[in-house]
């Protein structure tokens, strides 16, 4: 089990992938992916100069590209997904950020982050999973 607040990178962007089942929408985001029923999800793929990356991952490759899947540093994936769900979030005086979500209007999951896609990122997964996830 893993803390919520100490997800980064592509373990985050893993964690918001399967939160968000990326897959079934991803098409929005890169056009050559469609609704096809063979991506089955996100994995992470660790580089020889252990670089990590989360990728969505396509049980046919030879029908789809697996894609690059990293909302917690980019906008134009994380934007969607803050703008979906109607995350708020703002800074705070020590420099990090502040994010809260809730998918219920009770239980409001309350994170930060060094930005405010990984502080809106961590909200997201934590309304999901809790404060801890697992694999």
């Amino acid at each position: 089990m893993k803390k919520v607040s100490e997800l980064t990178g592509a373990e985050l962007d893993y964690w918001v992938a399967k939160a968000s089942k990326a897959w079934e929408w991803g098409h929005e985001i890169y056009p050559t992916m469609t609704l096809d029923p063979t991506f089955n999800g996100a994995r992470v793929i660790t580089y020889s100069d252990d670089r990590k990356e989360c990728i969505l991952t396509p049980s046919n490759p030879m029908r789809q590209d697996p894609q690059r899947f990293n909302p917690s540093e980019n906008w134009l994936i994380g934007g969607i997904i803050i703008q979906q769900f109607r995350i708020p979030i703002c800074p705070c005086i020590d420099g990090s950020w502040y994010a809260e979500y809730s998918t219920d209007g009770e239980n409001v999951y309350e994170t930060r982050g060094g930005t405010p896609l990984i502080a809106a990122m961590r909200a997201y997964v934590a309304s999901k999973y809790g404060q801890e996830v697992g694999k």
